[in-house]
């Protein structure tokens, strides 16, 4: 895994010179740009640290702990769940070009609000449908002796959720450039997953680092909602967004297992629910998605 991730990155790294070998020039050097550059960028490097025990730290210990049976059913847990990120990686770069070009725009904290609010509405709603339905679409994905890994569905689609609240907010960090306010915030969640790790994988195998992981993006999204409150105020709604994720978590969890009928009414009702707590935004979404993709 490590020796594939270095191998992507330095054929990255390759193309990047690629596209842009023209801009690359003594002339252009700025020591003052470097130096700015620099003070921003180290204080993040113990993040990279940190990040790497939050989304990696499981699978070892699950080896030293637990068995490969284990290791095979939170890796096809972790793949189903990785399909949102892969929809929600479009939406932080888009969102990232927006946010830089509209941070000195009046009013764009309310513009950052409303898309935190769409952006949770969207992805709240797609992390609980597929975590209730987690052993349908698991049975089409893999063989029936994969069949546990649905239970890991619910704690790992919120993940991802609880990750892109993170992501959203934290811009509030960069805009002002207390880039060392994000390493605190994900410090915090990698103690919080290495400690749970070590303690439920022992116990309860895969489903204790799928629960682990949840715990620590969750940790991580509080202080980086809090952090950026503090240095670039912009009024998220994150009681009603916590609340929100806490009901869809704790209905997607009792409903996973039952009958396909049931399923299908705690599916209309958990997307009622959110639906008419951000009844306010429903009819901003198109509004800003276009935003995103003209910018």
């Amino acid at each position: 895994l490590i020796s594939s991730a270095a191998i992507a990155n330095v054929f990255q790294f390759i193309l990047y010179l690629i596209v842009a070998k023209k801009r690359i020039s003594p002339r252009l050097w700025n020591a003052k740009l470097l130096r700015s550059m620099l003070k921003y960028s180290i204080p993040l490097l113990p993040a990279v640290l940190a990040f790497w025990i939050v989304s990696l730290s499981s699978t070892y210990i699950l080896v030293r702990y637990s068995s490969m049976a284990e290791v095979g059913i939170y890796g096809i847990g972790t793949r189903s769940a990785g399909v949102i990120s892969m929809l929600t990686g479009a939406v932080y770069m888009a969102y990232t070009v927006y946010a830089f070009q509209t941070v000195k725009e009046e009013g764009a904290q309310r513009k950052f609000v409303s898309i935190l609010d769409v952006f949770f509405l969207v992805v709240a709603c797609l992390c609980f449908t597929a975590a209730m339905f987690g052993p349908e679409i698991i049975g089409i994905m893999a063989d029936a002796s994969y069949s546990s890994a649905a239970r890991l569905l619910v704690p790992l689609m919120f993940s991802q959720l609880a990750y892109g609240i993170s992501t959203m907010a934290g811009y509030g960090m960069a805009f002002v450039k207390k880039s060392s306010l994000t390493t605190v915030a994900v410090l915090a969640g990698a103690a919080v997953s290495l400690s749970l790790n070590l303690i439920l994988i022992p116990r309860i195998g895969a489903l204790g680092a799928a629960w682990s992981s949840l715990a620590s993006y969750g940790v991580i999204a509080a202080f980086t909602v809090w952090f950026a409150e503090r240095v670039y105020p912009c009024g998220y709604h994150i009681w009603r967004i916590a609340c929100c994720f806490g009901v869809l978590v704790a209905l997607a969890q009792i409903s996973q297992d039952a009958a396909l009928q049931i399923k299908a009414l705690s599916e209309a009702a958990g997307i009622v629910f959110v639906c008419v707590a951000f009844r306010d935004v429903l009819g901003q979404i198109g509004t800003i998605a276009r935003g995103l993709l003209q910018r």
